[in-house]
């Protein structure tokens, strides 16, 4: 049983589980998240869209991980740098010429690589964030601005992408990462038809060592507000974003852009150890 992090727990409706009305859900078209499941513990689940992907050499007992959670998080999967990802046929990025993209992300080690990229192989079809141990590229089309980043364990990463300046974007935990080198502009080439996780997207025998959860695909640029916005309703349990039969305990953080207590944090599942309709 995945326990809860708040004593109320909530109940999701699966059969409708995405609340389209919501700000935060405006333009977002694939939504990937992980919930719990009574027979297996843990569920790869569409919120918004239909196809769930494809795990390859992953086992779908195995290679669930409930420790550590994402702050937020009802589990997450794993990848061992060796050959586990996982596939999701997506074309939404296909000649656009705004576009985001959300994840969490676990690294294990400050020299441990992890990937998150839609496209086939080759650098000009590709959208996404390839983090080699301490360096993180933002792959738009061609152009691969970077930053320094050493840092272990969860983070939450929004990559945007529009005809602003500049016109690729980074946030981390809700903060502009602030990369530097050049930048694309115009729209993204028509070669982005799927999204991976745990595998580079131009070299299919780099994979990535780590844990991931809650990826989001937008047709939009979102803005910096809403690249934090986005970072605590994930760790408050979607409260807004998600229909709930039963909502659980409001998120109230003691004040925004602070830590929050293990006792503030969501997580909502039913007594019975998973969400139900």
């Amino acid at each position: 049983m995945l326990a809860t992090n708040l004593p109320t727990p909530g109940v999701l409706n699966l059969a409708n589980p995405a609340n389209l009305q919501a700000p935060l859900n405006r333009g977002c078209l694939g939504w990937w998240l992980t919930l719990p499941n009574r027979v297996r513990n843990s569920e790869w689940k569409p919120i918004i869209g239909k196809d769930v992907g494809v795990m390859n050499n992953m086992d779908p007992v195995t290679d669930w991980a409930f420790t550590p959670v994402r702050p937020g998080g009802w589990g997450c999967f794993d990848t061992d740098g060796t050959n586990d990802y996982i596939e999701i046929p997506f074309t939404g990025f296909n000649n656009a010429t705004n576009a985001s993209l959300a994840v969490w992300i676990y690294k294990v080690s400050s020299a441990s690589n992890s990937h998150t990229v839609g496209g086939n192989d080759g650098d000009a079809d590709r959208f996404g964030m390839e983090w080699f141990g301490s360096t993180f590229y933002f792959t738009g089309r061609a152009a691969f601005p970077s930053v320094a980043k050493s840092v272990t364990g969860w983070h939450h990463v929004v990559l945007t992408y529009g005809t602003g300046s500049p016109t690729q974007v980074a946030y981390m935990d809700g903060v502009n990462m602030n990369l530097t080198g050049g930048t694309d502009s115009g729209p993204l080439n028509s070669g982005v038809d799927v999204l991976r996780l745990g595998r580079n997207a131009a070299t299919s025998g780099v994979y990535g060592t780590g844990r991931h959860d809650d990826l989001r695909a937008y047709n939009r640029t979102l803005s910096a507000t809403e690249a934090r916005q986005l970072y605590w309703a994930s760790r408050g349990g979607y409260q807004n974003e998600l229909n709930w039969i039963r909502r659980p305990m409001p998120f109230k953080p003691a004040a925004a852009g602070l830590p929050v207590s293990n006792s503030m944090r969501g997580g909502f599942v039913n007594m019975c150890g998973g969400f139900v309709n």
